[in-house]
C-alpha cells in the first residue's frame, strides 16, 4: 500500500498548489523556530490556496490554548508536536484544538514516545513521526540505518510510523522496503532553497513513492 506523503516547510501558496497537484497527501507549515517558519497570515494564505488539502501545523512551544487559536485561525487539520514525548501535552493540545495530534520525536527518543502511546490508547493520535537526531542528520548511512531499525521496532509494536529524516527520491525506496511506513515526511529533499520547493524534485519524490522499483534520481 502506498504511504501517505507529507511535504513540509511550505512558505508560499504557489508551492502548496504545486505539491498538492503533484500528489502530496498532506501539506505542512512550520510555526516553530525554523528557516521555514511562517506567520499565521502566511499559513492562512497557503490554506486559502489549497482549501481542500489536509494542512498540518508544526509546533514546539506554545500553550494548548495558543496552539488551538492558530488551528482555528488557519484552519489546520492536524497538529504536529515536534520533539514532544509527553502524553499529557498531547492530550491537552488535542482537547484544546479539537484536531488529532501527531507526536514527532527523533529516533533516540522513540522508545519513550512509544511506551507513552501504548499506555494511552484513548488519545486521538495520528501516529508517530520519527526523525534523525540533529547531530546525525547529515551523517550519512549510519544515522539512517539506526532510524530505519528504530522505525521497524516501533512498527512491530503496533505504532503507525511516519518516517522523516532527510528523505529524498534516492532514499525513498529503501525506506518503503525496510519500514513500510504509513507515511513519509519530506522537506529539504524537495527544495531549491529553505522554504522554496523545486518542481522537479517534488515530481521525482512522488514518482519514487509511486514506483519505488524505478531509479528516479538520474
Amino acid at each position: 500500500m502506498r504511504p501517505l506523503v507529507k511535504i513540509c516547510g511550505l512558505t508560499r501558496p504557489e508551492d502548496a498548489r504545486l505539491c498538492r497537484d503533484a500528489g502530496a497527501d498532506l501539506l505542512g507549515v512550520i510555526f516553530a523556530d525554523s528557516p521555514r517558519q511562517v506567520t499565521v497570515g502566511q499559513a492562512a494564505d497557503i490554506r486559502a490556496a489549497c482549501s481542500h488539502a489536509p494542512l498540518v501545523g508544526v509546533f514546539t512551544d506554545g500553550t494548548p490554548t495558543a496552539i488551538a487559536e492558530v488551528v482555528a485561525a488557519v484552519g489546520l487539520d492536524l497538529v504536529q508536536l515536534h520533539a514532544c514525548d509527553d502524553p499529557a501535552r498531547w492530550e491537552a493540545v488535542g482537547r484544546a484544538s479539537g484536531v488529532s495530534v501527531l507526536p514527532a520525536v527523533t529516533a533516540d527518543r522513540a522508545d519513550d514516545a512509544v511506551s507513552a502511546m501504548l499506555a494511552r490508547p484513548d488519545l486521538l493520535l495520528a501516529g508517530l513521526l520519527l526523525d534523525l537526531p540533529k547531530r546525525t542528520r547529515d551523517a550519512g548511512s549510519d544515522g539512517r540505518v539506526t532510524l530505519i531499525e528504530t522505525a521497524r521496532r516501533c512498527r512491530d509494536r503496533g505504532i503507525r510510523v511516519m518516517l522523516a529524516g532527510a528523505l529524498d527520491a534516492a532514499t525513498v525506496p529503501l525506506a518503503m522496503r525496510e519500514v513500510k511506513p504509513f507515511g513519509l515526511d519530506v522537506c529539504r529533499g524537495v527544495e531549491s532553497a529553505p522554504g522554496v520547493k523545486d518542481p522537479e524534485l517534488v515530481a521525482r519524490f512522488l514518482a519514487a513513492v509511486d514506483h519505488p522499483e524505478v531509479d528516479h534520481v538520474h
